[in-house]
């Protein structure tokens, strides 16, 4: 199942790849390969709400303050990264050639853009904060919110604690995040049309 699941983030990371070398500041060149990279974010959706679905069952007992710990932790191992070398990149690019980032990137309260980022608030109701000229980044807000409402219902113990919670997050999150929220469930769903089917998953 694991190599399953490997092949298929291979390929879409691939498709994002190639649809975003049809940008006319990245390699100049159209028509070549999928023509939307973003489209196949979609598929990484998918794919988390199959792999969280899957982590939460297999293990017998998780606290949720265990839960939000390894979610957040995850998502910063990659987040930071991404911010530090992205910034460092946008420095040289920027010395090289600055009217690459002409409509790319934006200066103004450049501190407070990825100061918002790093705690995956940039796409919250009518945010669209891009950290440098990071677009992709955009997708980590997204994975932030998915994981605490699913979270939220799956690992409180309480009714009234499952709906404060549940509650809490919609509100933050706000609609365009709550718009993709389907899709990773449907990862969610697979998973447990799997696990019927084999329930030694």
């Amino acid at each position: 199942m694991s190599t399953l699941l490997d092949c298929l983030r291979l390929l879409a990371a691939l498709a994002v790849f190639l649809g975003h070398t049809n940008f006319h500041w990245f390699f100049g060149v159209s028509s070549f390969g999928p023509q939307n990279g973003q489209d196949y974010v979609i598929v990484f959706f998918v794919l988390s709400g199959f792999v969280i679905s899957w982590s939460i069952d297999r293990k017998k007992v998780l606290q949720p303050s265990q839960y939000i710990f390894d979610r957040v932790t995850r998502l910063w191992s990659v987040a930071i990264p991404a911010l530090v070398v992205g910034f460092s990149m946008d420095l040289i690019g920027r010395s090289i050639n600055p009217s690459t980032y002409t409509y790319i990137f934006s200066p103004n309260h450049l501190e407070m853009k990825y100061l918002i980022s790093s705690f995956f608030m940039h796409e919250t109701w009518f945010f669209s904060i891009r950290p440098g000229s990071n677009g992709p980044f955009w997708s980590l807000s997204y994975e932030f919110f998915y994981y605490m409402i699913f979270g939220s219902v799956m690992l409180l113990t309480s009714w009234k604690n499952k709906i404060l919670a549940f509650s809490f997050w919609i509100i933050l999150a706000g609609p365009k995040i709550l718009l993709l929220f389907p899709c990773w469930l449907m990862g969610c769903i697979a998973f447990q049309a799997c696990k019927n089917i084999r329930p030694h998953i």
